[in-house]
């Protein structure tokens, strides 16, 4: 359904930094504060779990497991946004929300520098399991650059990331490299 690199990126923004705002729920991160930044979103996905309770309906006849999986999910969030080769801005976002998450108890699980692209990944657990999962990235892959935040509630299977975000046709092309790694490398 789409056909470019998706970084997901969701700064989970705390009181320190208006960009983004955090909800009640523990491993929910707003992104609508995203656009000031970046201007209108390219992509923007926004699955509540009605719409994920329906996949999981779906994925029932040929998936007991992934639909178990899915059931587990409260919403997924999703935004891309065009660079326009401003890659010194977005940088500088994406580092002012990483510190600052990271002083909300999100773990940052993996940190990928090369060139111009960056990507953070960050998972906050409450009741000693993942209730939110954040990815956010700067990506040099389309002319001009992108800027990728996802965002999954719920209780989360870390090796299963990759297969609930392609059961929900969320292509992350090369991104899904990160997103398979062993929890905690």
């Amino acid at each position: 359904m789409f056909s470019r690199l998706y970084y997901l990126v969701l700064c989970s923004l705390l009181l320190a930094n208006p960009a983004l705002s955090q909800n009640a729920t523990a491993g929910y991160m707003d992104f609508t504060q995203l656009s000031q930044h970046y201007g209108n979103a390219k992509l923007e996905v926004n699955l509540n779990k009605a719409l994920i309770g329906m996949a999981s309906m779906l994925a029932q006849q040929q998936d007991a497991e992934l639909a178990i999986l899915l059931n587990k999910l409260e919403q997924v969030n999703a935004r891309v946004y065009s660079l326009n080769n401003n890659y010194d801005n977005a940088n500088d976002l994406l580092k002012q929300v990483s510190d600052s998450v990271q002083k909300q108890q999100w773990q940052n699980v993996v940190s990928i520098n090369e060139n111009k692209d960056k990507v953070r990944i960050f998972t906050r657990s409450e009741n000693n399991k993942i209730a939110g999962l954040v990815v956010m990235a700067i990506s040099s892959h389309i002319p001009g650059g992108e800027a990728y935040f996802v965002n999954i509630v719920g209780e989360i299977d870390p090796a299963n990331v990759s297969r609930v975000i392609q059961s929900l046709n969320i292509n992350l092309n090369n991104v899904e490299q990160y997103l398979s790694l062993p929890y905690g490398q």
